[in-house]
């Protein structure tokens, strides 16, 4: 509730009072309207939390910790002077934003990671980025993607004992990442994810009428081509092989997928056709990749292989020969 209780003498007379903002102001030459808050009062150990931050700073024990790249900075709001609640904040803003434009231009390391990102966009797309295509904001929207990634990487660790990591999985939604899982790239915005979320729905109705099965077999032709992003919702990574589709075969351009609308391109029958196309790739994957499990599954149960092996194997023969007689 943020109540706070202090002694106060007046002569022989000690008498306890809550503190108010007309209280405090007597004392202090106050600007915040809330009383007592921070940073007026001391918190328990914050002498030895300096230090262990001046620490971190200054790049730990060794001085290589990545703490020495932080730059500092002072930044006035003037919130609490009159006529300065609404300015003073966007001025504050503007100079943050200068002071990060200055630090970048001065740095080569965040450069490096972007043409690091470019380069993992353009290794799995290669499909997509054809005759030296490029996309400012694909590239832009990924970086993004990638700092987040990192930080769902993160070790954190105790600032007065380094070498304590801290659990951090019972905090509720926060789903800490594998380091050596690579990163991900995307093409298709949140925008454009919800829109074809919606446009989606009635896939299988529409596949249902006369012509489309073969329309989506177009687009299946090209599905072996789709890179299957990892770390997403299925729906992100259905709706990623979507737009590659759409992509690919001239209904949409790059430019489209930063309006993040096109419905005034693609009508809702292409939209259906290709996730048709997409679903079954998936299938398909899923089928050649089981193969490879049962494989390695065989040696674990030799009893079964004296007994239902040779069925198996008979079985295995029926099924190929008549595969080849339909081919």
């Amino acid at each position: 509730k943020n109540r706070f209780v202090a002694s106060v003498e007046l002569g022989d007379q000690v008498d306890d009072v809550i503190i108010s903002r007309n209280l405090f102001s007597t004392v202090f030459d106050s600007l915040a309207s809330t009383p007592a808050g921070q940073p007026f009062i001391s918190q328990e150990g914050q002498i030895e939390g300096r230090y262990h931050l001046i620490d971190v700073l200054s790049g730990g024990e060794d001085g290589k910790g990545e703490g020495s790249k932080i730059e500092c900075g002072i930044v006035s709001t003037e919130i609490g002077k009159k006529g300065k609640e609404i300015g003073g904040p966007q001025k504050a803003a503007e100079a943050l934003t200068n002071l990060i434009k200055e630090l970048r231009a001065g740095s080569s390391e965040i450069n490096d990671k972007k043409n690091h990102v470019r380069r993992i966009v353009r290794e799995k797309y290669g499909h997509i980025f054809l005759n030296g295509q490029t996309s400012n904001e694909i590239w832009r929207y990924n970086f993004y993607l990638y700092q987040l990634d990192k930080m769902m990487k993160a070790e954190f660790v105790r600032m007065d004992d380094p070498s304590v990591e801290v659990d951090l999985k019972g905090v509720n939604m926060f789903c800490p990442k594998d380091k050596r899982e690579e990163f991900s790239p995307l093409l298709v915005t949140p925008n454009l994810n919800i829109e074809l979320n919606s446009f989606g729905e009635t896939c299988n109705e529409l596949m249902s009428l006369p012509n489309y099965p073969d329309f989506a077999q177009e687009f299946l032709e090209d599905s072996g081509k789709l890179y299957e992003a990892r770390g997403y919702s299925d729906e992100t990574m259905i709706n990623n092989m979507i737009t590659q589709l759409l992509l690919m075969d001239g209904y949409i351009e790059f430019d489209d997928l930063l309006k993040g609308r096109i419905t005034e391109k693609v009508n809702r029958e292409t939209i259906a056709a290709a996730k048709y196309a997409v679903l079954k790739e998936l299938e398909r994957r899923k089928k050649t990749a089981k193969p490879a499990t049962g494989s390695q599954a065989k040696p674990q149960a030799p009893k079964d292989q004296s007994q239902g092996g040779k069925k198996g194997d008979n079985q295995n023969k029926g099924q190929s020969g008549k595969q080849d007689d339909k081919k």
